[in-house]
Order: structure tokens, then sequence, then C-alpha cells
């Protein structure tokens, strides 16, 4: 893997020892690309953009409403209890905004709590492939999961899952320190990693920390079945983790049901709970079957390293007919265990999206560490490392080249997106002085640097890239704050209180995306109301509470025509506004007949603003 320095005459100091006398070791040079690659892709994207859809408006706002209530048992969303997850992941961003935003700003704060979750789950990724391979495999494993495509992008993204993968693979971390290095005080601290897995998504958290924890379990029995570590005591040890587990999310639990009632008890297990297994509820992401959708997802998420993990899927499936059980042998079936079996758990339940994967990610990325410095990868990974530095330097060059050639652009590119493409700003010097480290390296340290350790670098530059100036052009497209505030301040706040809202879709739900909006950028919480007789009384001016309504629509719905739509009660509209991804989300202000005395506004349209 790493070349050793070329020879040199007795007495005459080495090439390397010239050059870079801080870093005697070759080693020391792939741990500081590594801890490069973290920090600059660890932090680059968490500041400088705003929300984007989905869920970072609705999971923002819950976590602004728990830092101003302090109610850290109920999430809440627009001042409906919102418990679809258990209230962890917010309750830690609520605290990380009430310390952090007034210096960076809220979406910043918030945004900041998943990349630190990130930052946790490579140190327990590293503290775990140690204990099992070593160091050197445990600092590669780090380097290859922080630039992996599905980490990158999830830790960035305001949502919590980042919370389940730490407290999970945190899990899996205490269970290998308890196995292999006799520390059965752990346990306590096991059970605790366990809950707060529980605590961020629901019963999802203990199911995918059951999976390796099953791989652990196969090679401890292995390896201790002839010791005296089979002891009743020691099984019985674990007795210890079930308590803290089950103290922690009961505690939780009661609370719910002591704060919200048995109805709010009852639709976050039965229907968000078991109704998303079982695909019943009606909430969004049911999909069922498709038994190759986690299989294609993994393949996309670990990219540019794919093609090492399933090469190392692929040899110790053929080793292993060939070996008797043996301590390597039983460390890789832990790892089969853990991908292969979380993948197939996944595929179970009816719901399904790319981002449950984040728990799994750890496990492909030790592979293809392993792969990489155990198995001696066959020779074809030079030639690929190869092929995606040149990728990856091109890309770079192309974006520093950009600012200098505005007129090649695309007509079809809008020009707000065209602006900041051609702007010449902060993230160009970042990536320029990152090019010449890649080239210089390159060039000069070719023979010090390994193969897999130069594709860290040139991929670390690559995803600072995407990370800074794309991200910029792309919140043109999605931000919302601006077109959200603007149509908010042309509504009178004296006739807000008489304003609810609903979505044109079957449930007649208000878009918890727009309900998020309005609240985390004006503090508006809009009532949702969804009885379409009620709706009907509201425009035909006969409900106490209410004389007019927000309708929440999406471009394949079309416009809202009051010929048409919302039955036979004549109405107009007052005001409108197209924001969001692409254009497509619309919300209307419209009053029916019985409400002549509201002031119509003008159309919030981003295209004509």
């Amino acid at each position: 893997m790493i070349i050793a320095n070329p020879k040199v005459t007795a007495g005459q100091p080495s090439e390397t020892s010239r050059i870079l006398p801080t870093f005697a070791k070759h080693r020391s040079i792939n741990d500081l690309i590594c801890l490069l690659a973290v920090l600059a892709i660890g932090f680059t994207g968490i500041l400088g953009h705003d929300l984007w859809t989905p869920d970072e408006h609705r999971v923002a706002a819950i976590v602004l409403e728990m830092a101003q209530t302090g109610n850290f048992v109920i999430p809440h969303l627009a001042g409906v209890p919102f418990i679809e997850k258990p209230p962890l992941y917010f309750a830690v961003a609520a605290i990380m905004l009430k310390v952090m935003g007034p210096l960076i700003g809220p979406v910043g704060a918030i945004r900041l709590t998943s990349a630190l979750f990130g930052l946790g789950v490579l140190l327990m990724t590293f503290l775990i492939t140690r204990r099992l391979w070593g160091n050197k495999t445990g600092v590669l494993a780090v380097a290859v999961l922080a630039t992996m495509e599905g980490f990158v992008e999830n830790f960035h993204w305001i949502v919590v899952d980042p919370a389940l993968a730490f407290f999970v693979v945190a899990f899996v971390w205490c269970l290998v320190e308890i196995y292999f290095n006799n520390r059965r005080f752990w346990f306590p601290l096991a059970g605790f990693f366990l809950a707060g897995a529980f605590l961020s998504k629901g019963a999802i958290g203990p199911a995918l920390a059951f999976i390796p924890w099953l791989g652990l379990m196969v090679i401890w029995f292995f390896e201790k079945r002839e010791q005296r570590d089979l002891s009743k005591g020691f099984v019985t040890a674990h007795l210890w983790l079930l308590l803290v587990f089950v103290i922690m999310t009961g505690l939780w639990i009661v609370l719910l049901y002591i704060k919200g009632g048995p109805r709010l008890w009852n639709e976050w297990f039965w229907v968000n709970q078991v109704g998303r297994f079982t695909g019943q509820a009606a909430k969004g992401h049911i999909k069922p079957g498709q038994p190759l959708y986690y299989v294609l997802q993994a393949i996309g998420y670990g990219l540019p390293w794919t093609p090492l993990f399933l090469y190392w899927l692929g040899t110790t499936v053929i080793g292993s007919a060939k070996k008797k059980f043996s301590n390597d042998e039983g460390k890789n079936l832990f790892l089969w265990i853990w991908g292969i079996g979380s993948i197939v758990l996944l595929t179970i339940p009816a719901t399904k999206r790319g981002l449950y994967m984040l728990p799994v990610l750890p496990a492909f990325a030790i592979m293809v560490a392993v792969s990489l410095i155990e198995q001696k990868t066959a020779s074809w990974f030079k030639w690929y490392a190869g092929f995606w530095t040149t990728i990856c330097l091109v890309i770079m060059a192309a974006v520093l080249i950009i600012p200098l050639t505005p007129g090649f652009l695309p007509n079809s590119i809008p020009e707000e997106v065209k602006a900041v493409l051609v702007d010449f700003n902060h993230y160009h010097v970042i990536i320029l002085i990152w090019l010449a480290i890649c080239m210089v390296a390159i060039i000069r340290f070719r023979d010090i640097i390994s193969k897999e350790y130069m594709m860290v670098l040139t991929t670390t530059g690559l995803l600072v890239v995407l990370l800074g100036v794309p991200i910029q052009a792309i919140d043109q497209k999605e931000s919302m704050g601006a077109d959200v505030r603007r149509f908010v301040s042309r509504v009178p706040e004296s006739q807000r209180d008489r304003i609810a809202g609903f979505g044109y879709t079957s449930a007649r739900q208000f878009s918890e995306t727009m309900l998020g909006a309005f609240y985390f950028y004006t503090g508006w919480k809009v009532p949702q109301i969804g009885d379409e007789q009620r709706i009907q009384q509201i425009l035909a001016g006969q409900d106490k509470d209410y004389d007019s309504l927000l309708v929440n629509r999406r471009d394949k719905h079309g416009d809202l025509q009051p010929e048409t739509d919302l039955a036979d009660v004549p109405y107009e509209i007052l005001s409108e506004m197209v924001t969001g991804d692409e254009q497509n989300r619309k919300v209307f202000w419209i009053r029916g007949a019985g409400s002549r005395h509201i002031q119509k506004g003008p159309v919030i349209n981003r295209k004509e603003n």
C-alpha cells in the first residue's frame, strides 16, 4: 500500500527526510490527509445557505419552537404536537440554537448539529476499526467514510438521522470494547447509546443496532466458546444494558402519555411506528416491495468507493469457502452481518428512504479499508484511483474557469444562478489552494502518498467544490425565506388570526414544509383545517373563527381556478406566492363571498421579483 522510501547511499539523508522533516513516517502524511479531509468536508457547506426541501423547514421549525417553549418532551410544529419522531435530535439542536444561534445564525446552528453528529460517527468508526483491525485501518476507514457521497450529503442536512447514526455506531463501539477488551462495566454505557438510538427515531434505532450486535455475538461466541467467558455472569451482565435502555426510553414514553394523553400516544405508536412499518400509515415514502431499493442506495451512497466494498464482499465469500473459521473470518462475518443484514432489515418495512442507510455506511467504509490494507486489493485499483483522481481535478479546474467565461454558460440557466456561478469568491480561493495542493502531491510526492490517500485528497477537493460554489447556486432555487417573508408581510397582522390553512390533497392538510417555513421565518402558526364542510363554511362566511384561507398546492395540480376548485362556493384570490424547489410550491390566500372586507394583496412570484 504505502511505497517505501527510495534507496539512498549510507550516511545521506533520504529524499523524504529532506522534504518533510516533520513527517518522518509515511503514515503521518496519510493521517494528515485524513484530518484535512474530515475538517474540510465536515464544516464546509454548514453556513451560507438557507433551509432546503424536503424536511429542513419542518425540522428547523420544530427545533425553534422547542427552543422557545422549553418543551423537550413533545415536539411541536407550529403549535401542533408532532410526534412522528422522538425528541432527542430536536432537543440537542434546540440547545445548539440557543448557544450558537447568535453567533452563526439559526439555520447554521441547527445544521451544525447534524455535522457534529457526523464527526461523532467518524470517531466511533475509528475506535471500532482500531480495536478489531488496527490503527492504520481505522484511519483509512475514517477517510473513506468522510468522503462517501451518502455521508457528506446527509450529515449536512437538517434531519434526525445523523443522531440515529451516531447512537447506533456508538452502541456498536461499546459492544466491541465489552466483547474484545473485557470492559464489562461498559454495559450501562451501551444501554445509554441504545436508548439514544430509540429516542432519535423510534423502534428502527434498536432494530438497526441489533444487527451489528448479532454479528459481534457470533464472533465472540466462536472465539470464547472453549473459555470460561461464556459464564452465566457475563451473559446476565447484559441485563444492565437492557435495564438502562428500558429506564431511559420508558421515562420518555410515560411522560409522552402523561403530557400528551392516550390519543397522542396512540398516534405515535400505532400510526408512526407500527403504521410506517406495515405501510398502513398515510405518510410519505411508503414504497412497498422494491427489494433492490437499498442495494441501489448502497451503491450510490458508497461512491466513489463502491467498487472497493463490492470487491471486498466478493473476495471474502470466495476466501471463506476455502478456509476454516478463524479470527479474521469472524471479523469479516461481523461486517457481512452488519452491512448486508441491515439492508435486509431495511427492505422489510414498506417505508423506504435512502438516508435510513446512514447507520450502515460505517460498515461499508470499514470493508473498503480492510480491502485496501489487509487483502492487498488487485492491481485494478491503481487504474481506478487514477481515473477518479483525474475526474476530480478536471471538475475543480472547471469551477475555477467558469467565472472567466460567463458567456459560455447555457441560456437555460436562470440569471440568478448564473450570477452566483460567475462570482469569484472565497470558495474559489479555497478550491484554487486545494487544487494546487493536489497537483503538488501528485507531481512531487506520488511515491510517498499511497493511491488510496491520493484519492481521498482529490475527492475532498471535489466535495469542497460541490459544497461551496454549486450549493450557493442551488440556494437561489431552493431558498424560500425571502418569498415567505414578503408574502406574510402583505397579509395584515390584524387578520392573520382569522386565516386557516389547508392543502390541495386528499387529506386537505396544509403542507408540513409550508407550515414550518411560515413559522420559522415569520413566527406565524397557521392553523390547519382538514374538514371539507368547514372549508365550505369559511368560504361562505359562516364560520365563527375564520373568514379566509391559505391554500397550499404544487405545480402538478396546476393553478388554482376559482370557477372549478373547492366545490360550488364562490371565492377570489387575494394574493399568491410561488416559491421553493423548481418554482412548484404555491400558496394562495383566498376569501369567500362573506368576507369582502378583507384587503386584497399582490402576487408574490419569484420570477417577477
